[in-house]
């Protein structure tokens, strides 16, 4: 269990600037096994959390001047998120998720029928 390592998912909100500490929603943690890890993996995961349809995901690598960058479908970008949860003892990836509009249904203006029910008991 030593091997594994934490990352943090921060879903279900919002950046109020896109910086690491702006963003508004919350978060879980899971604790991974670096001989799993990978792009697939991190979409599986989230998949099991309800997430069908996912824009994009950015991590934070706190080493860099822009300090959020876009996770590729590669195994390059989810090493990198194992190797700064190695170093700084925890990673943390951001699910860019498109908000679903509800579907506004107008109510019927006629008269279908009478308003009081009767019934027998």
């Amino acid at each position: 269990m030593e091997d594994k390592f934490e990352v943090v998912v921060h879903h279900q909100g919002y950046f109020k600037v896109l910086k690491h500490d702006a963003y508004e929603g919350d978060e879980i943690t899971w604790l991974s096994d670096p001989d799993y890890w990978s792009y697939f993996e991190i979409m599986g995961n989230l998949e099991v959390l309800g997430y069908k349809d996912v824009d994009s995901i950015l991590y934070y690598d706190p080493y860099m001047a822009e300090e959020m960058v876009l996770l590729k479908e590669d195994d390059a970008c989810s090493r990198r998120v194992q190797a700064i949860a190695h170093y700084e003892g925890k990673a943390h990836i951001y699910v860019i998720h498109p908000v679903l509009e509800l579907e506004i249904i107008e109510l019927l203006k006629y008269n279908v029928g009478p308003t009081v029910v009767e019934v027998e008991a």
